[in-house]
């Protein structure tokens, strides 16, 4: 017995060491001796955690806990479920080891984490709870009891934990960040910059807080310094290989471009692509020849467009593009220092395929009402997609006005609300009809007005010229700035803001009082 103990506190050593292999050797040893040591199976699935091999680490440690129920071992066993996106036996595991061990914070703080992937606010608001009754001073918890409120929208809650953590934990930059974070939301911009900052100083690697930063300068119009913060993230990403070194050595950082073929690639989501297409016209004007490799679904679009460009099939690998230099979609802005003083083509600039669009009035459009199409929700893989997204059901006052005529242009996530349409309710579902966004800019081509939150097809509607109300949350993206009903980007635009975070009840009573009108 003892040469298995002194083996395994020499295995547990190398493993502590970082020195797997060897570690992993004599548990497999320990096993041959003794095949029922819990520890060392234990200790071997948590080494196979490690490698990713999530299978064989749950074999290992549920025949640990056949012969002893610990609560690490319980611990480890969730580690590999939640590794694995399986929250609720995760969720099991912890509550088995609080039977154990019922003072365990970590297991009440983690249970609380999954709680919120599940969407059980409430539940893990009181995991947190009780983490913090247990033991005061541990901060993981008033953190992530302060992000859980942040994204409840109770604001003022989130401040107030989001301060003890830093209480505990001065040096805490995450808790600045999202403390940064949560002025942000209220729209004070400036408390909002000046945590921000203070994350950076205590973390200056931090993506995440560069970007939030970079878009707090913006939505003040101050694009100096959004776009300078906006190029150190470039810089950033280079320094953490996050970028193909090959690529960045032909990078354009604003050098002539008189003769020579630039390749722009899109970076972030679709409305930013269509948002930033405008700038193109741009790098013509500068002597380059562009090719443009957009989003799938946006090459027919483009290519239909008054622009001089080569549009590329986003299928098409970069290795078989030729050109001289490049740079991506949303970098172009902060390199041309893009601001509102100077905004190319306001009043639209993509063009519909009239063959097209003359198909959807034919099948779709052809009657005398006020043809109304309506987008209820971004894509749910967005971060803040939750605040700016609603359900159909929150539309359904639309229907009320007289001679209107109501059409979804909601494409994939969100269109299964059609299903639960009530009978006397009838919305025409055309976004089934849509295979890229060619088709999409033919229908909106037939529309009286879009009224949409804000997603892509409402920068879509913009460029092309065509009326859009857009249903904009508390806490808006960058490009909306804190005030005005109009856009300075887009002429055809309206904005309908939220007064109060969360409320779009207002918002659409409102949208339906102008439809009166």
């Amino acid at each position: 017995m003892s040469d298995i103990s002194e083996k395994l506190n020499l295995a547990l050593k190398l493993h502590q060491s970082e020195q797997i292999q060897q570690a992993e050797s004599l548990y497999k040893e320990i096993l041959e001796i003794d095949p029922c040591n819990p520890d060392a199976l234990h200790l071997l699935g948590v080494i196979f955690t490690g490698r990713q091999e999530y299978e064989k680490a749950l074999n290992y440690i549920k025949k640990a806990i056949n012969l002893r129920k610990s609560a690490n071992y319980f611990s480890s066993l969730a580690k590999v479920y939640t590794c694995q996106s399986n929250n609720l036996e995760a969720i099991n595991c912890y509550m088995q080891l609080i039977n154990i061990d019922p003072n365990c914070v970590e297991a009440y703080n983690n249970m609380g984490n999954l709680l919120v992937c599940l969407n059980k606010t409430d539940e893990a608001i009181a995991c947190y709870i009780t983490a913090i009754k247990i033991n005061p001073d541990y901060v993981n918890s008033y953190y992530n009891l302060g992000n859980t409120l942040l994204n409840n929208n109770e604001i003022d809650s989130a401040k107030n934990f989001y301060n003890l953590a830093i209480k505990l934990k001065p040096d805490y930059a995450e808790a600045y960040y999202n403390l940064g974070a949560a002025f942000h939301f209220e729209n004070n911009i400036r408390k909002a910059i000046n945590y921000y900052e203070k994350a950076v100083s205590l973390k200056p690697d931090c993506l995440e807080v560069y970007y939030n930063l970079s878009s707090a300068y913006l939505i003040e119009k101050d694009f100096e310094k959004g776009w300078e913060i906006f190029r150190k993230i470039r810089q950033m990403k280079q320094k953490n290989k996050k970028i193909d070194e090959s690529l960045l050595k032909i990078q354009w950082n604003g050098e002539s471009l008189e003769g020579k073929t630039i390749y722009v690639f899109h970076e972030q989501g679709i409305g930013d692509t269509i948002f930033s297409a405008r700038y193109l016209p741009l790098l013509n004007s500068m002597g380059a020849k562009v090719k443009l490799k957009p989003q799938a679904g946006l090459e027919k679009l483009f290519r239909q467009s008054d622009f001089d460009i080569e549009v590329i099939d986003n299928s098409v690998p970069e290795e078989y593009i030729d050109f001289d230099t490049h740079i991506s979609m949303y970098y172009m802005l902060s390199i041309l220092n893009m601001n509102t003083q100077h905004i190319p083509f306001p009043d639209g600039y993509l063009k519909v395929d009239k063959q097209k669009s003359e198909y959807y009035r034919q099948k779709y459009f052809n009657n005398d009402k006020f043809k109304t199409g309506i987008v209820w929700q971004g894509n749910p893989k967005f971060k803040n997609d939750k605040k700016r997204s609603i359900s159909l059901k929150e539309l359904y006052p639309l229907a009320d006005i007289p001679e209107i005529k109501l059409y979804s242009l909601q494409k994939g996530s969100g269109s299964e609300q059609l299903l639960e349409l009530p009978e006397n309710l009838e919305i025409i579902d055309i976004g089934n009809s849509f295979n890229d966004f060619s088709d999409t800019a033919a229908a909106i081509d037939n529309l009286d007005l879009l009224i949409s939150v804000d997603t892509s097809v409402v920068h879509l509607a913009g460029a092309l010229g065509k009326p859009a109300w857009v249903l904009i949350p508390y806490s808006p993206d960058w490009r909306w700035f804190l005030e005005s009903d109009e856009s300075v980007w887009y002429k055809s635009i309206k904005l309908f803001r939220q007064k109060e975070p969360g409320n779009w009840l207002e918002v659409i009573d409102r949208v339906c009082k102008s439809l009166y009108k």
